[in-house]
């Protein structure tokens, strides 16, 4: 996870309910804002709370949208 951190990447992490999946991130946030001298933030996106509504396709090539 601290790989994820320093290329500044998403982080999925997928598991049972209940193993500790988002106290892992608050954890290392936590480290590493104390070794850097600042408070930790974490956004934690949960997709089972959003309507799944499938993104709209790109145009093909040579055409836009209207």
């Amino acid at each position: 996870m601290n790989a994820l951190f320093d290329l500044n990447a998403p982080a999925w992490i997928w598991g049972a309910p209940g193993i500790g999946k988002s106290e892992s991130v608050y954890q290392v946030a936590s480290a590493r804002a104390a070794a850097a001298g600042h408070d930790a933030h974490v956004t934690d996106i949960r997709l089972s709370t959003f309507d799944p509504v499938p993104a709209p396709a790109p145009p093909p090539p040579g055409m836009t949208r209207m």
